[in-house]
């Protein structure tokens, strides 16, 4: 992704705030690539891929996933969120 489109817009969990509730204004006006990458990948699944039309994701964004119960004794949520800006 980087050799083709470049060097992502950044945001970390810790940026989204608490259940990622921050997530849609930070995205908000931005139209491109997204993808997030959860705490502890190997617990709740390796990321997810999609489209941020400007509002949401196509097939959802996950921003709440630290809202689900702990796995393995691990409080789950989003580690970071990269987006491709396209025009």
């Amino acid at each position: 992704m980087i050799k083709t489109f470049g060097e992502p817009t950044k945001f970390t969990g810790a940026q989204g705030g608490e259940n990622g509730k921050n997530f849609p204004t930070l995205l908000s006006g931005k139209k491109g690539i997204y993808i997030m990458v959860p705490n502890y990948p190997r617990d709740f699944a390796s990321g997810h891929a999609d489209i941020w039309n400007g509002e949401t994701c196509n097939a959802g964004c996950y921003f709440g996933i630290g809202a689900r119960p702990p796995i393995n004794g691990r409080q789950q949520g989003v580690a970071f969120i990269h987006l491709w800006e396209l025009n």
